[in-house]
């Protein structure tokens, strides 16, 4: 009963919002046999933006988008604004063009989460969700209308040349994180404390935990894991997996235990781009996150520790795309300007 209802909802909400845009526009879907080679991602753009990105995003002919969340802005537990902002989305002409001709994946982040660093205890999740599904909607089979959060997989291409696409959900589910106090506030400890004292406290749930371990165990030659906030970084205060660091150990010995190869964190929140690159012993090649954000705004940034990235932090409005050379084994990883679509700066990745 649960599916149908969700459905309805969020369809309701949908057919509510395109009758404030100029159209309503069906995004194309890629067959699960395509061979991936070309693959966007980015985060962090505001619904009433121009976003002029699309046309150099676009110009680089990626076969899909990968949104890392926050794709509009409320903070908000007036519904009706919740609903505004996506109507706002569905009005901008540069999406729209983007939404009609280029198969996006999504998942939320805070802003669209509707609680500036919210959790599971967020109030309004269950209406945040409608409001995503009403303007990301999925086949009407799709588990995501019969249970929590918003996480899913995608695989495409032959089995030697797999891609696997895995979308987690860091909000639905997340403890509360630990708040620096005020007197101990410093750089690497702006707004969190990493919570080193309880194991119990959970990112993604203990469903979504059991899911990730089986989607893990199915055969892929490269595997893109989407999480809105970063994986890999430690040296700064604001959010991440470093902040429950028993769940950030937990997904490195679960990459272990699967022997899952080929991943590649790819994620968002921060408004800058970067490369992190960290080594498990357990796991027989190093693991990527790769930054990219925000595609609207960045953020005015001081420096932080360096721990697993590499280079400097990238802070211009940016997006990313990943060309996949199959005969090489490997992944050249590019960040680009949103404005120009330069590139910026390119890492080649082996799996």
């Amino acid at each position: 009963m649960r599916i149908n209802l969700l459905l309805l909802i969020s369809l309701l909400i949908g057919m509510t919002s395109c009758s404030t845009s100029s159209k309503n526009i069906e995004n194309p879907t890629l067959a699960t046999s395509t061979l991936i080679e070309r693959v966007a991602f980015g985060s962090c753009m505001l619904d009433e933006a121009p976003q002029e990105f699309w046309k150099p995003l676009l110009a680089h002919k990626p076969q899909l988008m990968l949104l890392g969340g926050d794709n509009v802005y409320f903070n908000s537990k007036d519904y009706q604004d919740m609903k505004r902002s996506y109507q706002n989305l569905g009005k901008n002409s540069n999406f729209n063009h983007a939404l009609g001709q280029l198969p996006i994946h999504a998942v939320w982040d805070d802003n669209d989460y509707g609680a500036g660093d919210g959790g599971g205890d967020n109030p309004m999740k269950e209406d945040a969700k409608q409001a995503f599904l009403a303007r990301f909607p999925l086949p009407a089979t799709s588990p995501v209308y019969s249970r929590d959060g918003i996480y899913r997989s995608y695989s495409y291409g032959p089995a030697n040349q797999r891609v696997q696409i895995i979308l987690l959900d860091t909000r639905f589910f997340r403890s509360p994180l630990n708040r620096t106090k005020k007197k101990d506030r410093r750089p690497g400890f702006e707004r969190y404390t990493p919570d080193t004292k309880n194991r119990d406290k959970t990112m993604l749930g203990a469903k979504q935990w059991r899911w990730l371990e089986k989607k893990l165990q199915q055969p892929a030659k490269l595997r893109l894991i989407v999480t809105s906030i970063q994986f890999l970084a430690t040296g700064h205060g604001w959010e991440k997996w470093g902040n429950l660091p028993y769940e950030r150990e937990r997904m490195f010995k679960l990459i272990a235990k699967t022997g899952a190869q080929g991943v590649i964190f790819l994620s968002g929140d921060r408004h800058i781009a970067s490369f992190y690159r960290q080594k498990y012993p357990q796991i027989d090649y190093p693991i990527y996150d790769i930054t990219s954000s925000g595609l609207t705004h960045i953020s005015s940034f001081g420096d932080e520790a360096a721990t697993y990235r590499m280079g400097k932090i990238i802070t211009t409005k940016n997006f990313g795309i990943l060309s996949i050379d199959w005969d090489k084994k490997e992944v050249k990883a590019a960040i680009h300007n949103a404005i120009n679509g330069q590139v910026i700066r390119v890492e080649k990745i082996r799996f």
